[in-house]
């Protein structure tokens, strides 16, 4: 038993550190939220009407019963802040974090409009204090482009988005913040408004290596890589040579190899691999990894078929490999016997 609540304990370690699912409310016990304008850290007038909270009804959570949420607003005004262009950045800061070696900060994020409404959504971190905000260095930026994919309705969906700890924080207690910054350059309100939940501080997930490709025909192939320690699940794609990489035909793979069916004949593919260590960790993918199935009538039991006559076809020599002209096989069903063919090297 002892054994076993100790590799359970090792498992936690190695990665997951902290998440917040902000399920107590916003901000959560030992978080803080601040404003600035124009580099001003502010706690009334334009910039605090809207601050971090829980989400609104017509802006549901990722998952639980609540996220955090932040709107936008109208930050000019005539008496108190008559200066245009006003940047405004509102703060959510995390309680101190440890980063583990390897360390990155995850999160599920959306936006609320389609369309870009010029804000960025900031990673800033801090190894010295919550509330001066001075303190803080960027760990990552965001687009709304970046942030969610904008080509579709997607981008009033949850995508999971993260950021990788440089080796200078692994070890070390941090604050994190998620910043919402937005200039506005008219009188009119506007920016986006975008929600966070389930934030997690997590080990990276380790990626595969390694990747080869074997065992070729011309409908097949038998791909491996080699496994992380004690990792055993993964994703794979594969995609015809000249495609650009998407990630939306990706499947689930148990063990370190793949034996990869249904494929065309003389066709050029690549292939990417990622591991999968659960609750949503994923590797980088590696790749990409490029092979060519074998054009028809390389193998028996994939001839080129000659339908009629007159008959023609071309290909490249060069994609048969090595040949050299032997008796015709039995299994060819070649009559009479003593037909010649010319036969690939193996």
């Amino acid at each position: 038993m002892k054994k076993i609540i100790l590799l359970l304990m090792l498992v936690s370690v190695f990665f997951g550190y902290s998440q917040e699912n902000f399920e107590s409310g916003v901000p959560p016990t030992g978080w803080v939220k601040a404003t600035r304008l124009n580099g001003a850290t502010v706690t009334s007038g334009p910039g605090t009407g809207f601050t971090w909270q829980a989400n609104i009804a017509a802006y549901p959570p990722y998952e639980g019963a609540i996220s955090a949420y932040i709107n936008n607003e109208n930050i000019y005004n005539a008496t108190t802040n008559p200066t245009l262009p006003s940047t405004e950045e509102d703060w959510l800061i995390s309680s101190q974090q440890l980063i583990p070696a390897n360390g990155q900060v995850r999160f599920f994020v959306k936006q609320t409009t389609l369309g870009e409404q010029n804000t960025t959504f900031k990673i800033m971190v801090s190894t010295t204090s919550q509330t001066d905000l001075s303190t803080f260095t960027q760990l990552k930026s965001f687009t709304e482009q970046e942030l969610n994919d904008q080509t579709d309705n997607s981008v009033l969906e949850y995508d999971l988005r993260s950021a990788d700890f440089p080796t200078a924080l692994f070890n070390q207690n941090v604050y994190i913040a998620f910043v919402r910054q937005y200039t506005q350059t008219t009188t009119a309100r506007n920016g986006e408004r975008f929600l966070i939940d389930l934030v997690s501080v997590v080990q990276k997930c380790p990626p595969p290596t390694n990747l080869t490709v074997a065992g070729i025909t011309s409908t097949t192939a038998n791909l491996s890589w080699t496994a992380p320690t004690g990792q055993n699940n993964f994703q794979v794609v594969i995609l015809p040579e000249t495609d650009p990489f998407t990630a939306a035909g990706a499947f689930p793979v148990t063990g370190a190899s793949y034996a990869a069916t249904g494929l065309t004949a003389g066709v050029a593919y690549k292939y990417y691999v990622r591991t999968n260590c659960g609750s949503d960790n994923f590797s980088d993918w590696v790749g990409p990894l490029n092979f060519v199935t074998k054009p028809t009538g390389t193998y028996c039991n994939a001839p080129i078929v000659i339908n009629g006559l007159p008959f023609q076809t071309s290909n490249n020599t060069g994609n048969y490999g090595n040949f050299f002209s032997t008796s015709q096989g039995t299994t060819c069903g070649a009559t009479p016997a003593g037909t010649y063919k010319p036969l690939p090297c193996r």
